[in-house]
C-alpha cells in the first residue's frame, strides 16, 4: 500500500496521540507532541525519527520516542504533557540525545560482553546506572548444574564491569521457555527500548529465577570461588515458602531442647548447593528472643541451615552454626559451610 500524500508516518503517529490526549483532557493549550517533534526537526534536522508515543503516567503525561538515524540501537526519550507546566526545550532534547548514546553504548558493550560466554542479555533494568543495572540472561540446566553458571561467566567478567568504579551490574537468569509467555516489546522499536521495556521488566521480576553473584577475580585469591547462584521468588511466593521455612526450623530448634528461635531479618541467605539445580542451602539466623513472626530482638546465638529440595519443598540436614554471632562474623566471599562451597574459577 502506498503512503498517502502529504502525511509522514511521524505525521501520522504525532496525529493519533495528540488526539489521544485531547480525548484525555490533557491537550489542553499548546499540542506537546507537536512542539517536540518540531524542536527535534528544528535543532536536529535529519538526525531524529519519531517511532512511537505512549502513555507514561496517569497524569496524561507522554513518553515521546525518537530513533537516531546515525545509531540503530539508541532511542532518544522525552516526556510531555501531564503536569509539565512547560514544553521541552533544547537543552533537554539535546540532553536526551547524548543520554540515548550513552544508553546504546552501554547495551552494546553488555552484549559483546556476555556473547564470548555463551549468552545474551534479554533485559537489563536501569542500564547505565552503576549498583542498579540489571542484566537479564536466558539459560537452563541443559548444559550442566546452574551452579557452575559463575564459572562461564568469569571470563567475561571483566568486560561488562564499569571500567571507572568498583561495581557490576547484577546479573538474573531466567529459565528459556518462561519467555515465550512474557510481554513481547514492539519489534519496531531500537534495541535499546525493546530491553528496558518496562513491563517485561516488571514480567520478568515476577518470574522464578536465579539471581548470579560473580565475584570480582582482583578481590581475591587465586583459588578462591567464582561466585554463587540464589534462587528468587515473587515476593509473595517467598512470603509464603520462608514461612513454612521458618516454622520448621522453629520446631527442630524446639524438639532439640532449645529456646532459641530463626530471626529471618537478622540474617536471611539461600544458594544452590554445589552440582545441583534444584537443591539449596537455607540460611537463616538464630536468636534467643522474637518480636514478630519475622523479627528477632535478642542476640544473634548463631544460624541455622538446611537443605531445601526445589520441587517438592521437603527439608531436610539441618545444622546449627554457632560461630556466627554477629554481622562480621558472616564471611562474605564464601560460603558459612566450607564443605558446601561453589565451584573455584
Amino acid at each position: 500500500m502506498g503512503r498517502r500524500a502529504g502525511r509522514s508516518a511521524s505525521g501520522l503517529i504525532a496525529l493519533a496521540v495528540t488526539a489521544a490526549l485531547a480525548l484525555s483532557g490533557c491537550a489542553a493549550g499548546p499540542d506537546p507532541v507537536a512542539a517536540v517533534t518540531a524542536l527535534a526537526e528544528e535543532t536536529h534536522a535529519g538526525q531524529l525519527r519519531l517511532v512511537a508515543v505512549r502513555q507514561a503516567t496517569d497524569d496524561g503525561a507522554a513518553e515521546v520516542v525518537f530513533a537516531l538515524v546515525d545509531d540503530a540501537d539508541a532511542a532518544v526519550v522525552v516526556t510531555v504533557g501531564g503536569e509539565r507546566e512547560s514544553t521541552v526545550d533544547e537543552e533537554e532534547l539535546r540532553s536526551a540525545v547524548q543520554t540515548a548514546r550513552e544508553r546504546a553504548d552501554r547495551y552494546r558493550r553488555l552484549v559483546a560482553a556476555f556473547r564470548p560466554c555463551g549468552y545474551a542479555p534479554v533485559a537489563v533494568h536501569e542500564i547505565g546506572q552503576p549498583s542498579h543495572e540489571v542484566v537479564w540472561i536466558a539459560a537452563d540446566d541443559a548444559t550442566g548444574p546452574l551452579d557452575r553458571t559463575p564459572v562461564r561467566l568469569q571470563p567475561c567478567r571483566e568486560d561488562w564491569w564499569f571500567p571507572d568504579r568498583d561495581a557490576a551490574p547484577a546479573v538474573n537468569l531466567v529459565d528459556p521457555t518462561v519467555l515465550a509467555g512474557l510481554p513481547r516489546p514492539d519489534p519496531d522499536l531500537p534495541p535499546v527500548l525493546r530491553a528496558t521495556d518496562r513491563r517485561l521488566g516488571t514480567a520478568l521480576k515476577e518470574t522464578f529465577h536465579h539471581a548470579i553473584e560473580v565475584w570480582p577475580a582482583a578481590a581475591t585469591p587465586p583459588d578462591a570461588h567464582a561466585g554463587r547462584v540464589r534462587p528468587v521468588w515473587p515476593a509473595k511466593e517467598w512470603q509464603t515458602i520462608a514461612q513454612g521455612l521458618r516454622s520448621w526450623i522453629d520446631e527442630w530448634l524446639d524438639g532439640s531442647g532449645s529456646a532459641q528461635v530463626s530471626g529471618l531479618e537478622v540474617y536471611e541467605q539461600r544458594w544452590l548447593i554445589p552440582g545441583t539445580s534444584n537443591r539449596m542451602r537455607y540460611y537463616e539466623a538464630v536468636c534467643t528472643e522474637r518480636e514478630t513472626s519475622w523479627r528477632c530482638v535478642g542476640p544473634m546465638v548463631g544460624v541455622v541451615a538446611v537443605t531445601v529440595d526445589l520441587d517438592d519443598f521437603s527439608v531436610a540436614a539441618p545444622r546449627l552454626i554457632t560461630d556466627i554471632r554477629q554481622w562480621r562474623d558472616i564471611p562474605s566471599n564464601r560460603p558459612l559451610e566450607p564443605e558446601l562451597a561453589p565451584p573455584a574459577r
